[in-house]
């Protein structure tokens, strides 16, 4: 059997760790084993090398350092998590020692003194804890390709709302949206940025190439017809049957300027615009409305 992987032998015994590698060698082909006097020196090289798949902790070190050991691994940002197998001293109660590491979650033990058939037990668990962690791995970069493709299509949609309506919509594509930032944002943290860029980079190429520019362009804006505000201050004259000789008593601006005003040739100003809501009604807004309608009318005839 040719297996090959990455493994770390921790003990304080030179002569156990040696007894240890020539046992896996038996098994294991070309593969890279360090090895680690405590677990201070083995935390490093766990998370240095980074793709250690098995680590050998040998009993004579203390219960507590090896759970310590074992609690590290257990929250660290390895993409996959060793398997930590403790090896067993024969001179150890083995029974308490099982017991005690059993009850701190560690299940992987390999006695003194070593047989192939246990070491091969030991490395077949070692490869299925890798492969249940690589289809999990992929199972989490499916679900979340499929959203980021679901976010991108959202944000072309609300898109494409906005360029066909001057700016507006695109409400619904947004809120979708959010909720989906929030799901991905879950996932996001059991994935590399490396994983995710290829990821993201294949989508928005696949996404370009169907998409269809054309349809992003902003439809010409309809032009909306605007009275003159003068007259519609006509009109209200006339109405109420007030001649231009007393609404000029009433204000406080210059004549001329509601003379060019009612002659259709001259801006409703914003003075003229606060004495006609004292003397008129209205306020003072609506009546400098008319003449930002009356401009945005005639803006959109040049333009």
């Amino acid at each position: 059997m040719q297996i090959s992987f990455t493994s770390l032998i921790i003990s304080p015994d030179a002569h156990a760790r040696i007894r240890l590698k020539e046992a896996l060698l038996q098994i294991l082909v070309q593969s890279t084993i360090h090895h680690a006097k405590d677990t201070r020196e083995g935390r490093d090289i766990i998370f240095r090398d980074r793709d250690v798949a098995a680590i050998f902790v040998h009993s004579i070190i203390c219960s507590e350092e090896i759970y310590e050991l074992y609690k590290k691994i257990r929250v660290s940002n390895l993409r996959y998590k060793p398997i930590l197998v403790v090896t067993l001293h024969t001179d150890h109660n083995l029974s308490d020692l099982i017991s005690d590491h059993f009850l701190n979650g560690i299940e992987g033990f390999l006695q003194e003194p070593f047989t192939t058939e246990e070491v091969a037990g030991i490395i077949d668990l070692t490869l299925e804890n890798r492969k249940t962690q690589i289809r999990q791995e992929e199972k989490e970069l499916s679900a979340i390709q499929f959203m980021l493709k679901e976010g991108i299509d959202l944000v072309d949609q609300a898109a494409l709302e906005r360029s066909r309506s001057e700016g507006r919509g695109g409400g619904f594509a947004i809120r979708r949206l959010k909720r989906l930032r929030m799901r991905v944002r879950t996932l996001e943290k059991k994935v590399s940025e490396d994983q995710l860029a290829p990821i993201l980079e294949k989508i928005v190429a696949e996404q370009s190439a169907q998409l269809d520019l054309s349809q992003f362009k902003r439809r010409e804006t309809q032009i909306v017809f605007a009275e003159h505000p003068g007259s519609i201050l006509g009109a209200m004259m006339r109405e109420r049957k007030l001649s231009a000789e007393r609404l000029t008593e009433l204000l406080t601006v210059d004549k001329n300027v509601l003379d060019r005003l009612l002659a259709l040739s001259g801006p409703l100003t914003p003075e003229l615009s606060k004495d006609l809501a004292r003397v008129i009604g209205k306020t003072e807004d609506y009546w400098l409305s008319l003449q930002l309608a009356y401009e945005k009318y005639e803006n959109s005839k040049q333009s």
